[in-house]
């Protein structure tokens, strides 16, 4: 098995998972599919993967996590100024349920990372402030089922036949990678190897890291087309970018390694109809400011045509990167502090010095 989890080949401008291009993976696979691969490497079928699904839903229905998720949405009442942020940081913690005591090998084991990411849907909705249907873990039964859920938690009102169910699962799987270049990826695996803590903190922390950066772009890229939502319905591309621009930073354009994002150029090259507008509009911003659009933009044109509200919108880029980052949870969790061991640092940092003057 490939143990480069993710990464990014700069020459061709490619994006990596387990070493295939994700672009392909997004276009070829069903979303589950792909999180399976990213967690174990190994490529299975769709019926392989609603087999996992059934027994994995099987096993939160026996750990009585329905009923946790009952106590926890009372819990919650308590505090009506909690953030959707603050409130899905405390329901994480939920994951120590379903994982158990067991001995380490065990609670890291590929069937409960996959398990994790099922219970996504419900852990959304709560963060809401929603009381999630009882039939919502039932319902979950392969990937198209999981897809669905998984928007339905995000926005119930949202207008999702605007969009293809297959285009709503090459976005999630577009999203899947970290890439190990940008802050959110190394902050978490940073936080995994020197705290060793479990995985329920482990994505505390990660989801916490990725504020101030990532998941900041993310949320503000969402709250500006909402801002020029009437302007992108009426055609007027021009004033849209405009406004959009108003203030600087531009949310989601340009990136500190990739001059070009091809998750961008894979997601809107045949983007026709309702998703017309938000290709034109990174057009016209592009020739403006020379700048190209990156995953925030193609976040960011995605949840505000759902309706999907910014918070929210971060629980989903989330969502869709937990598998990245229970992978190198499993892969880190008893490396070194640093990911390497203290003669290797030595040897990597010495000329450090010489190359700063």
């Amino acid at each position: 098995m490939n143990e480069q989890i993710d990464q990014f080949d700069i020459d061709n401008n490619q994006l990596l998972v387990r070493s295939e291009n994700v672009i392909k993976l997004a276009q070829n696979y069903s979303f589950l599919s792909n999180v399976w691969f990213i967690l174990t490497g190994n490529r299975i079928t769709e019926s392989e993967v609603s087999k996992l699904v059934e027994e994995q839903i099987a096993l939160i229905k026996s750990k009585d996590i329905i009923q946790i998720i009952d106590s926890t949405y009372q819990l919650l009442q308590y505090d009506q100024h909690l953030s959707v942020f603050q409130r899905f940081s405390f329901i994480l913690g939920v994951i120590e349920r379903f994982i158990g005591t067991e001995d380490l090998n065990d609670f890291l084991s590929e069937d409960k990372s996959l398990g994790i990411v099922l219970l996504m849907p419900l852990f959304i909705t709560l963060a809401t402030g929603r009381y999630p249907e009882p039939k919502l873990i039932d319902n979950i039964q392969d990937s198209q089922s999981f897809v669905h859920e998984f928007w339905n938690a995000l926005q119930p009102k949202a207008n999702l036949i605007t969009l293809s169910k297959f285009k709503l699962e090459q976005f999630m799987s577009l999203l899947i990678g970290g890439f190990g270049v940008v802050t959110p990826t190394t902050a978490a695996i940073r936080f995994i190897a020197s705290t060793k803590s479990r995985i329920g903190a482990s994505l505390v922390g990660s989801f916490c890291a990725t504020g101030p950066s990532h998941m900041g772009a993310c949320k503000f890229s969402t709250m500006r087309f909402v801002s020029i939502k009437s302007e992108l319905e009426q055609g007027n591309i021009e004033l849209a970018a405009k406004k959009y621009c108003t203030d600087k930073p531009w949310p989601g354009f340009g990136h500190p390694v990739m001059l070009r994002d091809p998750r961008c150029d894979a997601f809107f090259d045949d983007s026709t109809g309702s998703m017309a507008p938000f290709k034109e509009l990174s057009e016209v911003i592009t020739n403006q400011t020379g700048l190209k659009p990156n995953v925030d933009f193609m976040i960011g044109s995605v949840m505000s045509k759902l309706n999907v509200e910014s918070e929210a919108s971060l629980l989903g880029f989330f969502s869709c990167r937990i598998p990245t980052l229970i992978a190198h949870y499993r892969l880190r969790y008893r490396d070194h502090s640093f990911g390497l061991k203290s003669e290797d640092l030595r040897a990597k940092y010495k000329k450090v010095p010489e190359s700063w003057l």
